[in-house]
């Protein structure tokens, strides 16, 4: 009897060492297996209306250079064009997302004189007069119908991103809080056309990439306003707040 009990412990002790290997060498092969780079995309657009530039370009490089390192950022210039600003952004993300993990998506363009935070996309074309660099045109001079994005999506999509928190936690910078603002308005160019489509994307389920869209000072505005530094430290803020709020339970 005690000779079986022996022989049941050997071969016990054979099973629980082979596994403990088996548990080793998966462990190794996990922990040796390159996880998958996280990325941020911003975009920006090109120069639009004669404008040898766009202050656009600036912020968005500059809040690039101002993310952590363990990030691969890419810029990306849009064209100033309707509809076609938006397939290009949603054919690099999805390109990027091929081979790493898309952390967050902000698009930049020109405003006012002010670094407004959107919080909305609004389903509207409308800017008659004023063609984009394609020579397109939305909307009739003196009829107010509006031009809509999609004739069966919604009016307005919220931004699928913390705006609201980032906009009290940035204003209270001394530096910036003069500049900033929050929006619900984007317009009814083509920086608005882009919000649009591409909230409606990152907002659907399944995906859920915080995105947003930030107007940043024309080269037209003040000096101190159009301080391409100062807009691009915002962005860098704003995707810092995504990226932490992303990381909490």
């Amino acid at each position: 009897m005690s000779r079986l009990i022996k022989r049941q412990v050997e071969i016990s002790g054979v099973a629980l060492g082979t596994l403990a290997l088996t548990l080793f060498f998966t462990t190794m092969a996990s922990a040796e297996k390159p996880q998958p780079r996280k990325s941020i995309l911003i975009t920006h657009f090109d120069p639009f209306g004669g404008a040898p530039e766009n202050a656009s370009k600036d912020a968005a490089q500059i809040a690039a250079s101002l993310l952590p390192s363990e990030y691969d950022v890419k810029v990306l210039e849009l064209p100033t064009v309707y509809d076609l600003a938006a397939t290009v952004a949603l054919e690099t993300a999805k390109a990027i997302q091929a081979s790493s993990e898309l952390s967050a998506v902000i698009s930049v363009g020109e405003g006012s004189c002010e670094i407004k935070l959107e919080t909305l996309g609004r389903n509207r074309d409308y800017a008659p007069g004023f063609p984009d660099n394609a020579g397109i045109t939305r909307g009739e001079q003196g009829k107010p119908d509006l031009v809509k994005i999609d004739e069966v999506g919604p009016l307005a999509v919220a931004m699928p991103f913390p705006v609201r928190r980032a906009f009290h936690r940035i204003r209270w910078s001394t530096e910036e809080s003069a500049l900033l603002s929050l929006s619900d308005d984007a317009g009814a160019f083509v920086c608005n056309n882009t919000a649009y489509r591409l909230a409606r994307h990152f907002s659907q389920p399944g995906i859920s990439i915080p995105f947003t869209f930030v107007h940043v000072p024309n080269h037209g505005c003040p000096e101190r306003q159009k301080n391409a530094k100062i807009s691009g430290s915002v962005i860098a803020k704003l995707i810092r707040e995504a990226l932490q709020a992303s990381q909490t339970p």
